[in-house]
């Protein structure tokens, strides 16, 4: 698959995430990263709980990230639906008691069950459309603010050819 990135200056500066919002359990949740590297998915304390602290499940994993600090989820929320531009699938995701900067990480098992293409770069995820080769693009808008990042909103741009490589 590639991106036609010609003429493009990426909106924000690379060592900004690129962050979405979802939806889950009916609510609009801001502040989401996609992480293609995250073998798992992860959501705050703090989001859980505004999410109405759903039951979970005991977790007997420890998870290892970059800086080698280990954290040991406080349980597993299972089957969370995870609906992002009317396309909606279910995820484990584990929560995390811990100094999040996003309420929810959406790791790879997400990426796979949702079936989307995504550009750091071009700050845009791809979905599947129709059946074909075809995708919805969402470009996410966001801006610089005093206290760091903010999402103004997600554009959905209309259908574009993608051409696998």
């Amino acid at each position: 698959m590639s991106f036609n990135h010609k003429g493009y200056d990426p909106q924000l500066p690379a060592q900004l995430a690129f962050l979405i919002q979802v939806k889950a359990l009916n609510k609009i949740v801001h502040r989401i990263i996609i992480d293609e590297g995250a073998s798992t998915c992860i959501i705050s304390m703090s989001c859980w709980k505004t999410l109405g602290s759903p039951t979970l499940s005991r977790s007997s994993t420890t998870l290892n990230p970059f800086d080698r600090q280990k954290y040991t989820p406080y349980g597993i929320l299972s089957n969370l639906q995870v609906e992002l531009e009317e396309n909606t699938v279910e995820t484990d995701v584990e929560v995390i008691d811990g100094n999040l900067d996003y309420n929810i990480l959406l790791g790879r098992p997400w990426i796979y069950a949702i079936a989307t293409f995504v550009s750091t770069y071009l700050r845009k995820i791809a979905f599947p459309f129709q059946g074909g080769i075809t995708c919805n693009m969402i470009s996410s808008i966001q801006k610089i603010s005093e206290n760091g990042i903010s999402m103004d909103h997600l554009q959905v741009l209309p259908p574009s050819p993608i051409e696998i490589l």
